[in-house]
Order: C-alpha cells, then structure tokens, then sequence
C-alpha cells in the first residue's frame, strides 16, 4: 500500500506528513474566543498576556475588514495532501485531509466498515513502521499554505492501486454531480449583479 520515495520526488496527492496542528472551529461559534487585547503580564518577565472576548462581549468584530486573532482547539496530527498532483506543484493553498489513529473509534462495527473501505469519507491506512493503524478523514479537509508541505516532513506515499482507490474516493465525495433543485417562485429574491445584499 505505500513506498518511500527518494527526496527528489514530487509531492504526490495522497502522501502522507508527519504531524502538523489542526485547526478545530467550535461547533458553535459564539464560543469562538477572540484576541484583542495584549497587556504586559506583570507574573512573568518579558511576556504579555491576551485578553479573550466572546461575539457576546465586543458584538461583531469583522466591521473594519481586517483580520482577527482568536483562540481555536488544534490537535497535531499525520495529514494526507489531499489535491490534486499539479495543484501541489504550483498552487498557493493545498488540501490535507487529518489522519486519526483507529483506535480512537470506539464502535467496533464502525471500525470493522472503515478497514473494509465501507465509509468512503474514512480512507483507511494499514499500520506501518510509521504510525498505526489509522485513517484520513476525508470530511475533516483543511487548506494550509504549500509552503508547510516539507519534503523531509513526508512518511510514505501512496502505491499505484491506493492512489487510484483514493482518487475514487474523493470523486465520490466530492465530484458527484447531482440535479438542482427547482427554485420555488416567489420565496426568493433575484440579486442583481453587483449586489451586496
């Protein structure tokens, strides 16, 4: 299922990364803590301490259009480089997709389904010399910068045939193309181009 690729090979769409921190929003984003304050901590020397704000306690905080810091859960996972071979090569953004040790599920049927290729939003990925038993949560994808996809950084790539099934699954997923549904007459507004509202 995998290989090792010398250093000199392009990064390939389903290779796999050692650990890098993921970014989880809140479910609900009024729990979303923002930065906005920076006061010097008097605790601890040469160190400043952050003031965190709810939308509740400062409303809303993208009026001026500027970016914002806020406080966010992450967890430093393996990730899978999820787009597509050129778009590794030359895109700005790439796609991962966070890998999750098995284990961690605790429904055995569930984990049985995955290692079996059943729920095709979880790749499933054997145990190596790497890392256990795993596999990439395609519904989890996140956009980084190509610039933290360190070719030292990479574990394996994926075979031929694994390349292939991933790649299905990922049209699956997302290439499905589905009819739209009707637009009732008069529930909606026609924006006209140029429109804000």
């Amino acid at each position: 299922m995998y290989v090792i690729p010398p250093t000199s090979a392009d990064i390939l769409q389903g290779d796999i990364f050692k650990k890098l921190p993921i970014i989880v929003l809140p479910s609900n984003l009024d729990n979303l803590q923002f930065i906005k304050d920076v006061t010097d901590n008097p605790e601890l020397e040469n160190t400043q301490k952050a003031i965190l704000h709810t939308r509740q306690t400062i409303g809303n905080v993208y009026t001026d259009g500027e970016a914002e810091i806020v406080a966010v859960n992450s967890s430093e996972l393996n990730f899978m480089a999820i787009s597509q071979t050129c778009d590794l090569q030359r895109k700005d953004f790439i796609v991962i997709a966070p890998i999750f040790p098995l284990i961690g599920v605790t429904n055995k049927e569930t984990r049985n389904q995955i290692k079996a290729h059943k729920i095709i939003h979880k790749f499933y990925l054997p145990e190596t010399n790497f890392y256990e038993e795993s596999y990439a949560d395609l519904s989890f994808i996140n956009s980084i910068p190509r610039s933290l996809l360190e070719i030292d950084n990479r574990l394996c790539s994926l075979e031929l045939q694994a390349q292939y099934f991933l790649a299905s699954n990922l049209e699956m997923i997302f290439g499905r193309v589905v009819e739209p549904l009707p637009v009732e007459p008069g529930k909606y507004v026609t924006a006209e181009p140029g429109s804000t509202k």
